[in-house]
């Protein structure tokens, strides 16, 4: 029993320890994507694409009244 026990607790031990270098490796990749957005000339400008506005002209439709 007692090497049941021994052999849970190092499987415990490992997994915290993996969650503890899991935690690391996301507050380093964090920390440098806040950095490099913070840094000037990170921001590269995209070309947008065109946004969905309202057309030109606006559409009739046979339910709208004749004006």
């Amino acid at each position: 029993m007692d090497t049941v026990i021994a052999v849970l607790v190092r499987i415990l031990e490992v997994m915290f320890i993996l969650g503890i270098l899991g935690s690391a490796v996301v507050l380093v990749l964090t920390s440098l994507e806040d950095v490099k957005s913070l840094l000037p000339g990170g921001d590269e400008k995209k070309e947008a694409a065109p946004s969905r506005t309202l057309p030109v002209q606006p559409h009739m439709h046979a339910s709208d009244p004749a004006v």
